[in-house]
C-alpha cells in the first residue's frame, strides 16, 4: 500500500564505518535530510543548471545524501559513474567531466594525488575543463598541498583558480554542514600556526617557518546549522582556539537506532559531540585532529586498536607497548607511524622485524605505515590506568622529537634494499611488470627481488597496478594474488605458469594439480567410458550438527534441533516488541552456532575481508577443507585433483 509519509519518519538508516567497534545505525529522517539538502544548496548557491558527477559508492553518506538526495532537491543534471573504472585509471575522472560537461564534483583528498600522479610525465591535456565550477574535497583531511599542486597542474586545461571547495560533515549529520566556497584573491585559505600552540590558543606562524603548521579553512555552517567548540568541561572556547566539534541544528540525526550506550554524544540540550577537535576563525571551522581513536588513511576509516593488535602479534613486539597514530609533516596528508617496543637492539635482527610489521599491516589492514618506530617502553606514554595516550605521541613526532629515530631506521631500510642492478628482469614478463610498478611507486628502477610492500606499495596502489597488470597481459588477475606474490619476479613466474622456486613447495604441486584437473576435463580420447565418481569424504553443518556423525546420531535418535527462544533473547536480538506480543508469531527457529568463529588466517583471508563476507560462505569454505581432511587427502602434495561437491537449503539466519 502507499505509505503516508511524515517528515519525522525514518527516510533511511546509515551505518558508521565501524573502525571503533561494531558499526552504529544512524537514524536519518526525511526532514532532516531535506533540511541539510536545501541549506548546502543555499550556501554553496547550487542550481538546476548544474552538472555533478559522482563515482563513489552509494553506502556513503556523501554519495547518497549530498551528491542524489540534494541534486534532487536541486533538480540538476546527475551523471554517475563507477568507483571501479576510476580508481584504476583516474584520468578518467576528468574524461568524464570533459564528456559531459561537469560542473561539481567530488572526492576525499587522496583522489586528487591520484590524479597528480597519472599526470607526471604528460605535458599535454586534451580535457577541457573550463564547465567546472567547484571539485569539492572532504572524507579526510584537506592537503593545501595537494589542493594546490591540482590548480596549478589543471589550469592548462581551463580549470578556475577557485574550483577547489573544501568541506565537512559525518553521516550523522547527513553528510556535508560546512562549506568553503573559494574567492578570486584567496582561492584557498589555511591558517599556519605554531605547532606546540594546537592543544590551546593558537598562536600565528609564518607558512615557511619549520615549527609550523597549516589547516585549510573548511567554510561556514549551512544555514539551519550551529557549530561550537568546548573544552574538557564542555565550556565554550574562544575563537581561534582548539576545542572538541559539537554541532546542532535541523540537519542532525536523531541518535543511533537502539544503542542508548552510544548515544551519551545525542546530548539532552540538542548538541552532538562530534568526537573531533578545531577551532573557528572569522566564522570558518578548521579541524586540527579527532579525539576519537581512528585513523583516516586514503579516505578509509581505519582503527588504532587493530592496527596495533597486528603489530604487536608478531614475534619480538612486546604487547601492550604498541601505539599507532596518523601524523603530519608540515601541510603535507597524514601518514600512519606506528611506535613500538622491541628487546631486540641489533640492526641486523631489527630490519627482519620491521619488514615482517609492514607486511602483515599491509596484508591484515591494507594500508602500508610511512614509518615504523622501535622505542623504549618510556617513550610510548600511557595513563594511569594504562591508556595509551596517542595524541601525545602524535604531538612529539610533529615537534621533531622522534627525527633522529626516523632518520636512522629509513637507513637501516635502504641499506637493506636491494638495488635495481642487483636483480635486473631477466624476461619480457618481468620488465613489463617492473616498469609498472617503477610508474606507480615514482621510483627510477626495482628490484625483481625486492617485496613492493617494502617498498611502499599499499592497497589503494595495488587497485591501480592490478588493472594495468590485466590491461598488459590480457589475463584475469585477483588481487590476493598480488598479495601471495610481493616480488616482481614471483608475480612474473604465476603470470608465466612456471614452478616458482623461490617460494613455498605447496606453490608448485598446486600448479601441477590445476594442470592434472585441466588435463582430466578432457577425458579419454574414445570417450568409451564415463569418467567415475566416488565420494570419499564429508563435511556438513545443520542445526545441532556440527559434522556427519553427530547429524546422523541426530537422525537415529530423533532428535529434535529446532531451538526455543524467551521473549527475552528475541528482544535482545532486535525483533520489532509488537511482534514478539503477536501470538501469531513462532518463537522458535533454526540456528547454526559458531557461525562468527572463522580462522581467516589459514584461509589466505585478510580479517577486514572476512568481515565482510557471507556467513554462509565462511561456512562452505570450513567445509569445504573438512571434506578433503574427512577423505585423507592431503592437498599439498596429492598430484590429481578431488572435487568437493557442495549444496545448501535455504538459509535462515536473517
Amino acid at each position: 500500500r502507499h505509505h503516508a509519509v511524515q517528515p519525522d519518519d525514518t527516510a533511511f538508516f546509515s551505518l558508521t564505518s565501524g573502525s571503533t567497534g561494531a558499526s552504529k545505525c544512524i537514524d536519518l529522517t526525511h526532514r532532516a535530510l531535506l533540511a541539510r539538502a536545501r541549506g548546502a544548496n543555499q550556501l554553496c548557491d547550487h542550481r538546476a543548471s548544474d552538472v555533478i558527477l559522482s563515482w563513489l559508492p552509494f553506502d556513503h553518506i556523501g554519495s547518497m545524501s549530498d551528491w542524489h538526495l540534494r541534486c534532487v532537491v536541486a533538480r540538476c543534471q546527475m551523471v554517475y559513474a563507477a568507483k571501479s573504472d576510476i580508481l584504476p585509471q583516474p584520468l578518467r575522472w576528468l574524461e568524464l567531466i570533459d564528456r559531459f560537461r561537469v560542473t561539481h564534483t567530488w572526492a576525499p583528498n587522496f583522489a586528487y594525488s591520484l590524479v597528480l600522479d597519472a599526470l607526471a610525465g604528460r605535458d599535454t591535456h586534451s580535457w577541457n575543463l573550463s564547465c567546472m565550477a567547484a571539485f569539492l574535497t572532504a572524507g579526510e583531511n584537506v592537503s593545501p598541498v595537494t589542493a594546490r599542486r591540482f590548480l596549478e597542474r589543471l589550469a592548462p586545461c581551463g580549470l578556475v583558480s577557485t574550483a577547489i571547495r573544501p568541506a565537512f560533515g559525518m553521516a550523522e549529520t547527513g553528510s556535508g554542514i560546512t562549506y568553503r566556497c573559494a574567492t578570486a584573491d584567496e582561492p584557498l585559505r589555511v591558517k599556519y600556526v605554531e605547532r606546540a600552540s594546537t592543544s590551546g590558543t593558537l598562536v600565528p606562524a609564518a607558512s615557511d617557518d619549520p615549527s609550523a603548521i597549516g589547516f585549510v579553512a573548511l567554510g561556514p555552517p549551512i544555514p539551519g546549522v550551529e557549530l561550537r567548540l568546548v573544552d574538557a568541561a564542555g565550556q565554550v572556547v574562544p575563537q581561534e582556539t582548539v576545542g572538541q566539534l559539537q554541532v546542532r541544528g535541523a540537519a542532525l540525526a536523531r541518535g543511533y537506532y537502539r544503542n542508548d550506550e552510544a548515544n551519551v554524544v545525542f546530548r539532552a540540550d540538542g548538541w552532538f559531540d562530534t568526537g573531533d577537535l578545531g577551532f573557528i576563525a572569522d566564522g570558518e571551522l578548521y579541524l586540527t585532529g579527532r579525539a576519537k581513536e581512528t585513523i583516516i588513511i586514503h579516505g578509509a576509516n581505519l582503527s588504532c586498536a587493530e592496527i596495533e593488535e597486528v603489530t604487536q602479534s608478531i614475534a619480538g613486539v612486546e604487547p601492550s607497548y604498541t601505539a599507532a597514530c596518523a601524523v603530519r609533516i608540515g601541510v603535507e596528508p597524514e601518514a600512519l607511524a606506528i611506535f613500538f617496543h622491541t628487546k631486540l637492539d641489533d640492526p641486523a635482527e631489527l630490519v627482519p622485524l620491521l619488514k615482517e610489521i609492514r607486511r602483515e599491516v599491509v596484508r591484515q589492514v591494507g594500508v602500508n605505515p610511512r614509518y615504523l618506530l622501535p622505542v623504549s617502553r618510556e617513550s610510548i606514554p600511557k595513563t594511569a590506568i594504562g591508556k595509551i595516550q596517542r595524541r601525545q605521541l602524535r604531538d612529539q613526532f610533529e615537534r621533531g622529537d622522534f627525527a633522529e629515530i626516523v632518520e636512522l631506521v629509513d637507513g637501516w631500510l635502504q641499506a637493506a634494499t636491494p638495488t635495481t642492478s642487483a636483480a635486473p628482469p631477466q624476461n619480457e614478463i618481468e620488465r613489463q611488470i617492473a616498469e609498472i610498478w617503477q610508474t606507480a611507486l615514482g621510483l627510477d628502477g626495482v628490484s625483481v627481488q625486492q617485496n613492493i610492500f617494502e617498498l611502499g606499495a599499499h592497497s589503494l596502489l595495488l587497485v591501480q597496478v592490478h588493472s594495468r597488470l590485466e590491461a598488459a597481459f590480457n589475463r584475469q588477475l585477483s588481487i590476493v594474488e598480488m598479495f601471495k606474490y610481493p616480488t616482481i619476479r614471483e608475480l612474473a613466474k604465476f603470470l608465466s605458469g612456471e614452478v616458482d622456486t623461490a617460494g613455498p613447495a605447496e606453490q608448485g604441486r598446486a600448479r601441477a594439480a590445476a594442470r592434472s584437473q585441466t588435463a582430466s576435463r578432457s577425458g579419454p580420447a574414445d570417450n568409451s567410458s564415463p569418467p567415475a565418481v566416488a565420494v570419499i569424504g564429508m563435511a556438513c553443518r545443520y542445526p545441532g550438527a556440527e559434522n556427519v556423525a553427530q547429524f546422523w546420531h541426530n537422525l537415529c535418535h530423533g532428535v529434535e534441533s529446532i531451538s526455543r527462544f524467551s521473549d527475552a533473547e528475541i528482544l535482545a536480538a532486535g525483533v520489532d516488541p509488537e511482534r514478539v506480543r503477536d501470538p501469531r508469531y513462532v518463537k522458535a527457529g533454526p540456528t547454526l552456532p559458531g557461525i562468527e568463529q572463522f580462522d581467516a588466517e589459514f584461509f589466505g583471508i585478510s580479517a577486514r575481508e572476512a568481515e565482510l563476507l557471507d556467513p554462509q560462505q565462511r561456512l562452505f569454505l570450513e567445509c569445504a577443507w573438512e571434506a578433503m581432511e574427512d577423505s585423507g587427502h592431503n592437498l599439498r602434495v596429492h598430484p590429481g585433483s578431488v572435487g568437493v561437491f557442495a549444496g545448501a537449503l535455504l538459509n535462515t539466519y536473517f
